[in-house]
C-alpha cells in the first residue's frame, strides 16, 4: 500500500454545486473538514464550502496522499509537518501550524502510511 502524494502536482480536484464549479489545485488542499452534510476545504490561500460528505472525498483522494485521521478531517499527507503526543493524544501539525488529533481508529492507517513513504535524508 505504498501511497505517493507527488501525484497530485498539476492536478486539480473540480467542485460543482447549483450549475458552478470551481477548481482547486489538489497540492495546495491542506485538509478537508465535514459538520454534517457541509465540507470546508481548507487550501494554502482560501477556504471553500461545498455540500459533499467527506466519505466521498476520501474515496476520491485516497490515492494523491489525502488520509483521514479523525471523523471530520481528512488531511493532505504533504502538508503534515508533525506527528506528536500532547496530554498522551497522538497529534499532527499541519503547515498552517493547526493542531488535529488523531483518532484511537485512525491511528494505526496513519502510521501504516507514514512507514509506506519513501525517507530521504
Amino acid at each position: 500500500m505504498n501511497k505517493d502524494y507527488s501525484n497530485q502536482f498539476n492536478k486539480n480536484i473540480i467542485l460543482k454545486e447549483k450549475g458552478k464549479f470551481k477548481q482547486i489545485e489538489m497540492e495546495k488542499i491542506i485538509k478537508i473538514s465535514c459538520e454534517g452534510y457541509i465540507s470546508t476545504i481548507k487550501t494554502i490561500d482560501s477556504e471553500i464550502s461545498i455540500s459533499k460528505i467527506l466519505k466521498k472525498f476520501e474515496g476520491e483522494l485516497k490515492n494523491y496522499g489525502f488520509i483521514r485521521v479523525n471523523r471530520n478531517n481528512l488531511v493532505n499527507f504533504k502538508h503534515i509537518k508533525n506527528y506528536s503526543k500532547i496530554n498522551s493524544k497522538p497529534t499532527i501539525t499541519l503547515s498552517n501550524n493547526e493542531k488535529l488529533i488523531i483518532s484511537r481508529r485512525n491511528l494505526p492507517k496513519l502510521m501504516t502510511f507514514i512507514r509506506n513513504q519513501i525517507t530521504i535524508y
